[in-house]
This record gives structure tokens, sequence and C-alpha cells, in this order.
């Protein structure tokens, strides 16, 4: 909340104002990078005074005050206020910190020139907010300040390492709150008697249907599934062992079910570029063409289409995780996303919550012992070299994602396809393309499998 004072004072002079919650924050620097905002445009102060006066300094969070390079320009000898004689002085609202707002001190002030055109100003709260307003009102508010930038320098080098700091503080308590977890989330009944069954080299369509029938919403959505344009089937289908003999087989259903049973237990946000609806909508247009492409591919690098389908769609399973988790900490990164839209999102999550999907997705399929394939998948999906174990699984979903980048589906900053991962899972570009554009053409048939997921 803001100090009461403070509202008071904005609220008499018609000033609006925005309360910006984030995770704990030792400074305002660390606070911007948390929520996405420029350090820059995070305004702290300071006060100094010598024999002729007071003087209020403002400037941004990601620069050094300059105390000597003041007093040699303006020709005067001030020094720091100790933070006795500011309390004993002066109003001190923000854990001793003062409020970088000339008017409520009632004394003059020298405003970094950054400030006067500036369309969004904040400032610190507390060690968990920042509050906003306007650029223009910032500047009302500091009456006949000076605006300048002699006073400060610049910390490029500093804010890079406060950056990698934060990054690192950022990864060891979110891994700290995993550790104090006492369980992650426990994978559903279905999907663990589908393991079981998985392994099983007995096990037939019927022991499948069996097993997939226990669950009445899941059966009908793999029906559905079954009946769409997608698998040109005209025919009836009326059970599960239907829908195994007559049009996917065996592997793919054990496979579709195993990736719906687990991707339902989430309701994360549907909103935002990380909401359920985006995540399902890329999950199941990835799964379907990783399951294509699988049947393409030549040479030693083969792969089950089922499995490519699963490793489609759970190969972000991270962010799901992280929203279940961390529900603070996803919407700050889902706000961040749709802020920049051109930055990587790895260097998003290494800033905003310090640790990955990639991570985050690996944790928990280790945690449920679901398989290898899907563990590297998940892990190496962002990687165009890998080229080890499982690596056919994690290359098909990086061509998927690459190829859906134009339709802004995922996370990949990249339509480019390398001509040597092609060749290395020994597929034709031109047969790649034709699958992705029949995939296309059966979109409202993908849209609304996704909607059920999300729904």
């Amino acid at each position: 909340m803001l100090p009461k004072e403070i509202q008071d004072y904005f609220e008499q002079r018609g000033v609006a104002f925005e309360i910006l919650k984030h995770v704990p924050s030792e400074t305002p620097s660390q606070a911007a990078i948390g929520l996405g905002v420029d350090p820059a445009r995070v305004a702290i102060a300071t006060v100094v005074k010598d024999k002729l006066g007071t003087l209020l300094l403002v400037y941004p969070a990601n620069t050094l005050l300059d105390i000597e390079a003041l007093n040699e320009t303006i020709g005067r000898k001030f020094a720091l206020l100790s933070k006795e004689e500011m309390e004993m002085e002066f109003p001190v609202y923000n854990n001793g910190q003062c409020v970088p707002i000339a008017s409520i001190y009632q004394i003059g002030a020298e405003v970094h020139s950054s400030y006067a055109c500036s369309q969004d100003v904040y400032f610190v709260i507390d060690k968990t907010a920042l509050c906003k307003i306007s650029g223009a009102n910032f500047c009302m508010l500091q009456g006949p300040a000076m605006y300048d930038d002699f006073f400060v320098q610049e910390q490029q080098v500093k804010s890079v390492q406060l950056k990698q700091q934060f990054r690192k503080s950022r990864k060891e308590m979110i891994r700290e709150r995993l550790e104090k977890i006492d369980s992650l989330p426990a994978m559903p009944t279905i999907a663990q008697r589908l393991l079981q069954l998985s392994a099983n080299p007995y096990a037939g369509a019927r022991d499948l249907a069996m097993v997939i029938e226990q669950d009445p919403s899941l059966s009908a959505q793999l029906v559905r599934y079954a009946r769409s344009p997608l698998y040109g089937f005209t025919g009836d289908l009326n059970s599960i062992q239907d829908v195994v003999s007559r049009v996917l087989g065996f592997d793919m259903v054990l496979d579709m079910a195993i990736g719906v049973s687990v991707g339902r237990m989430f309701r994360n946000p549907k909103e935002g570029k990380l909401g359920l609806e985006n995540y399902w909508r890329h999950a199941i247009f990835c799964a379907v063409l990783c399951q294509k492409f699988a049947s393409a591919v030549k040479g030693p690098h083969k792969a089950r289409p089922g499995m490519a389908y699963l490793c489609g769609l759970l190969h972000n399973f991270g962010f799901l995780l992280l929203g279940h988790l961390f529900p603070q900490e996803f919407m700050m990164l889902n706000k961040a996303i749709t802020k920049f839209p051109n930055n990587s999102v790895i260097d998003l999550e290494n800033t905003v919550v310090g640790v990955t999907h990639m991570e985050l997705g690996v944790w928990l399929m280790k945690a449920w012992n679901m398989q290898d394939e899907i563990v590297f998948s998940i892990r190496e999906h962002h990687n165009e070299h890998y080229r080890d174990a499982h690596c056919v699984y994690p290359n098909l979903v990086l061509i998927a994602n690459r190829m859906l980048h134009d339709m802004e589906f995922g996370d990949e900053l990249s339509s480019t396809i390398p001509q040597g991962l092609i060749d290395h899972l020994g597929l034709d570009m031109d047969k790649v393309r034709e699958i992705f554009e029949n995939t296309l053409s059966e979109g409202q048939g993908l849209e609304y499998m996704a909607l059920q997921m999300a729904a």
C-alpha cells in the first residue's frame, strides 16, 4: 500500500497512480528487472546539504550519485545526510528511503534530465512494490527543479553484474522453494496406469481401452480426435477399442492418452502469451506436426509417431508447472513476454524467474519417471545442435516450432530451419513443407482440440 500521507497528497493534486507488486527485492533495480521494467525508469532520491541549504537529487536506479561532480559543477560543498539527520528533518516513508518527489519535502531539486520526457516513472514503496505515475505528473510534482545529468555516473558494468547476481539469487530461491515443497504435483492415476501399460509387452488394444474408459472425458476426447478430418477416417467409432484398432493404433492412442491426462491437471490463467489457450494451441499444433514429421524421418534416427506426438505436446510443460507452483512469477513472466516480444523467452525467464521452463519441466518429468525421450525433448528443444541421446525427438520439436514461428505460436525467435538438422534426420524439406501445409489445412479441428484442453 502507498503510505496514506503520499496517497492523500496525490489525490489532492489529481495524480493517478498504480501499485505494482513484485517478489521481494533488495534494490530498486532488482524490483524493476523482476517486473520487466527498465531500471532507468525507476527514480530514487538522495538529500544532500551544505551551509547554504538542502537539495533533493532525483536520478535513475541504475546510475551512481557523483557528489564530487555535483559540487564541482555548481560550486557547492554538499554532503549526504545521515539516516538520523534525514529522519529528524524530513518525513521518511520507504524503509528509510526518501521519496523522489521534491514538492513533498518543499525543497529545491536536481532531477535527472531523462525524466523530462519520460512517459512513466516508478519509485519504490517497499521491498515488494513499486508505484507508477505518469512522467508529466512526476515532473509537475518536482516544482521548479533543474534538469541535468552531470551529478550521476552510468553503472553499466555494475548493472550487468547486478542482473547476473539477481538471476543467481532468484534461481537459488526458486530451487529452495521447490525443495521445501513436500512433493511435486502427483501424476494422475489414469496416467500412472497408462505408463504401467506401456511397460507391458503383452498389452493389447483391449487392455488399453479398459484403462482409458475408466475416464469418460478422456475417452470422449480421444474419440473426437480420431473422428477429426486430420486422420481421414469416415466410418463409425463406437469405443476406444475401435479408435485403437481402426484409426490410431496402440502406440498413438497410448501416448495421446498420457499427454491429455497429465495436461489437464493444471488450471493456469487462460489469458496472455503463456495462458492456457495459447499454450494448448501451440502444444497441439506442435504435437501433430511432430507426429507427422516422425513418419517422414529416414536413416538411423527412427522416431515413433506416438512418442513424437507426446514430446511435442509436453515440451513446454514447465510453463504449466511454473503457473501452478509460483503464480506470481508466472504472472510477471506472462507480462514480460507480452511487453518484450522480440526478447528470448529464456533470457526473460532467467531475469524474471531465475529458472527456465526447461529446468522446471525436467524436474517434474523426472519426478514422475516419465520416458527419457520426453525429458530430453523438454531439455533440448531449443538446441539446434543437439545430437545425443534420443535427439530425434527434440530435433523434431525444434523444426515444428520454427515452422510455427510465423504464425506467432510458441517461443522460438527464428523461423530458420538449419539444413544440417534436416540432413541429420534424413528429411526432405519439400516434404516437411507439404506436411506443414496439410496440417494447417486442418487448423479448425486442431483449434477445437486446443480449446477442449484449455476448457
